[in-house]
């Protein structure tokens, strides 16, 4: 179970990591579960940290940053220096 997980949450991570490589700018608003990040484009994608969760926000989303990985106990939510990636350390 938590193989399927991790290779799940790997997979979106890469995806998103995608997107944002395709995509450019857009404003936003601040990062937060339920803020929103209109003005990106249909096929780019945000991720952040928010309350030690690891949230995204895209068209798929309805352009509102949702949860989409828990950091669990002992280990802190992260984004990688290019802002494409997030991972809990």
């Amino acid at each position: 179970m938590k193989i399927t997980r991790t290779l799940i949450t790997t997979a979106i991570l890469l995806l998103l990591s995608l997107a944002l490589a395709c995509g450019g700018g857009g404003s936003g608003g601040d990062a937060a579960v339920g803020a929103s990040c209109e003005g990106i484009g249909a096929s780019e994608a945000r991720i952040a940290c928010s309350e030690n969760n690891i949230i995204f926000c895209s068209s798929y989303t309805d352009y509102k940053y949702k949860v989409q990985s828990e950091c669990g106990e002992g280990s802190t939510c992260q984004v990688a220096e290019d802002g494409k990636s997030a991972s809990c350390m």
